[in-house]
């Protein structure tokens, strides 16, 4: 746990150094996917029950084979109470897949 922690780390702190390009969003449908992507895999990782409600903002940075989805999520819980997380995806585009790097709750 404590070695996907400093992975994390060191990669949030070397991301600026990686990126071409990037772009904020506040309304894709391909954010918005992987917005509910996020969500869903939070739910399976934590047994949770939370239902994506909308998509409060995103930014994307663009590598050379990678994307970086930085995205601020609304989401409801199982008592109905609605909440902003933040989650970051990243999608390496040779593999077609995604993998879910953090997912925390805003204050």
């Amino acid at each position: 746990m404590l070695r996907a922690r400093s992975s994390l780390l060191l990669l949030l702190i070397l991301l600026p150094f990686l990126v071409k390009a990037q772009k904020k969003i506040t309304s894709n449908l391909k954010v918005k996917d992987v917005a509910e992507f996020a969500v869903d895999v939070y739910n399976i990782i934590h047994k949770k029950k939370l239902t994506f409600e909308s998509l409060v903002q995103g930014e994307i940075k663009f590598t050379q084979i990678k994307i970086y989805y930085l995205i601020v999520i609304k989401a409801k819980d199982e008592s109905q109470t609605i909440t902003n997380y933040e989650a970051i995806v990243l999608e390496n585009v040779k593999r077609s897949s995604r993998i879910l790097l953090s997912f925390r709750k805003v204050n």
